[in-house]
């Protein structure tokens, strides 16, 4: 059954990574931004999805695997992340390419702590 759920919740993460990409290109002409929203809406959704578990318990360990290894694993880039910053230093866009290296890590970090921090307190109100 987990192998199920992990496929199903895969599907999802990749399904939703594409629209993301699409959504990006139509209105900012830019995958890039993509490959950046994806990262860091990733990190929103690890840091409240870890605070459940951790503070409520309420995910199965089924359910769990779908999140992490499924979605995230699906809609997350970092291999995309890496492309684009390879194909930026090629075009010679070196500042937008250490912009990328720097900011999608260090705010999606940031994602993940301000996510986790607000979903804890969020569920200390109930």
């Amino acid at each position: 059954m987990k192998i199920i759920i992990i496929s199903i919740f895969g599907v999802a993460g990749v399904l939703s990574r594409y629209l993301v990409g699409i959504f990006s290109t139509k209105y900012f002409e830019s995958q890039t931004l993509g490959t950046f929203l994806v990262n860091i809406i990733g990190g929103l959704i690890v840091g409240c999805a870890y605070s459940l578990l951790n503070e409520k318990d309420i995910l199965s360990p089924d359910l769990q695997s779908g999140i992490f290894i499924g979605f995230l694993g699906g809609f997350t880039t970092f291999s995309a992340y890496y492309l684009d910053i390879i194909k930026l230093i090629e075009n010679n866009s070196l500042k937008e390419a250490l912009l990328l290296f720097i900011l999608c890590p260090v705010l999606g970090l940031l994602a993940a702590a301000g996510s986790l921090l607000l979903t804890k307190s969020l569920l200390s109100v109930r």
